[in-house]
């Protein structure tokens, strides 16, 4: 093993430790597993600045760049110029983001603010940013928003994720984080890139959304309405006060806006037979090959017998929920539909619209969310489930 310059625990870092510690569960900081899809065999942390790394009861300093990689359920490996350690976990912290990229995965580097923390799993890695809240807000907001939006529209997204965070601190308790960095959670690629989005996010530092007894909202959004928002039971069967269908013209002539695809009769008959148990006569395919959606409803109704839209559209992996069948030819039908997603609460792309034309993010908040309150953080308190 080369030699390794290695400072063990001063007292200085046992203050750095704790601060760190004491830290977590203060709503000012936050515990985000990144790349949480992924098994991680091995990753690069660089830096512009120094790369502080504790790991175990041993301190390094880096000036260059990190290699950490896994050797077993107990234990990795970490490699520098100066040499390796091995250890069963670690923190790297700099003054400068910390540029993290998955080798295996190609050299593209994410990068992050606050610091990045490294245990082992059965077989693989596990990665944790621990990250002031705010700028775990900047992240998502860009992630989930896009990078080229409106600055009023960074407002309003940021206010969404700040609410989902507050709503979900808990999901993860037993994994010892608060959020994953996908989908399941909030989309999350560390520091964002545009600088409007931090701009807003600081605009809106501490805000979210509460509904009339003043508990946090589902902070629902999709990518557009097709010009009509859904009831939250039409697509989770519970009802809210405040995801409400909403008349939505902002949503018209964007991108997303209708969509078409083709699928063959045969096929969907074949489906209404064997999933509703349809018996066709010569009026039943009439109908089934006319079905028709003016305005968005949960159901189409065949015979006496609900069809749900929402599972049309999850097994023809359609855009959205809402739309219309027409003939087309002699195999094949045309499902043409409005909106892209499942249509409860936000319109990205209605919001988008909105802020263009000059309105502010919290009438367009209330726009899409009935009978809520937008309330500094502050006046919150998070219970334990």
């Amino acid at each position: 093993m080369m030699r390794f310059k290695v400072f063990f625990l001063s007292i200085f870092w046992v203050f750095f430790l704790n601060t760190i510690l004491c830290a977590q569960d203060s709503l000012n900081q936050v515990n985000i597993r990144i790349h949480s899809t992924k098994k991680i065999h091995s990753f690069y942390i660089k830096s512009k600045s120094t790369i502080h790394v504790f790991a175990d009861s041993e301190y390094v300093s880096v000036l260059d760049s990190v290699q950490c990689s896994f050797i077993n359920p107990n234990k990795f490996k970490i490699s520098t110029l100066q040499g390796t350690l091995i250890v069963q976990q670690a923190q790297f912290k700099s003054d400068s983001a910390l540029a993290l990229c998955l080798n295996e995965f190609g050299k593209k580097y994410r990068f992050y603010d606050g610091y990045i923390k490294c245990s082992v799993l059965i077989d693989s890695l596990q990665l944790i940013n621990v990250i002031p809240m705010e700028s775990y807000i900047s992240g998502v907001t860009e992630a989930e928003g896009g990078r080229r939006c409106h600055y009023e529209f960074y407002k309003v997204q940021s206010v969404l994720a700040r609410t989902y965070l507050l709503r979900h601190w808990f999901k993860h308790k037993r994994q010892n984080f608060q959020l994953c960095d996908q989908e399941h959670c909030q989309v999350y690629h560390g520091k964002p890139r545009n600088g409007l989005v931090n701009k807003a996010v600081a605009y809106t530092q501490g805000q979210i959304i509460v509904d009339s007894s003043d508990q946090l909202i589902v902070a629902a959004f999709h990518s557009n309405s097709g010009g009509q928002t859904a009831n939250s039971e039409w697509v989770w069967g519970g009802k809210t006060s405040y995801l409400k269908a909403v008349s939505d013209s902002f949503s018209m002539h964007m991108p997303n806006s209708n969509w078409q695809k083709k699928i063959k009769k045969n096929d969907w008959y074949q489906y209404l037979k064997s999933v509703y148990g349809i018996v066709f006569s010569a009026d039943i395919y009439q109908i089934v090959n006319n079905l028709k959606m003016p305005t968005r409803q949960s159901d189409f109704i065949v015979n006496n017998t609900p069809i749900s839209s929402k599972r049309i559209r999850t097994d023809f992996k359609l855009k959205s929920a809402f739309f219309s069948i027409m003939p087309l030819g002699n195999d094949d039908l045309l499902f043409y539909g409005r909106g892209f997603g499942h249509g409860v609460g936000l319109s990205q792309e209605g919001a988008m619209c909105m802020a263009k034309q000059g309105l502010n993010y919290k009438t367009i908040l209330h726009h899409y969310f009935q009978n809520v309150k937008i309330m500094p953080l502050q006046h919150y308190h998070i219970t334990k489930p």
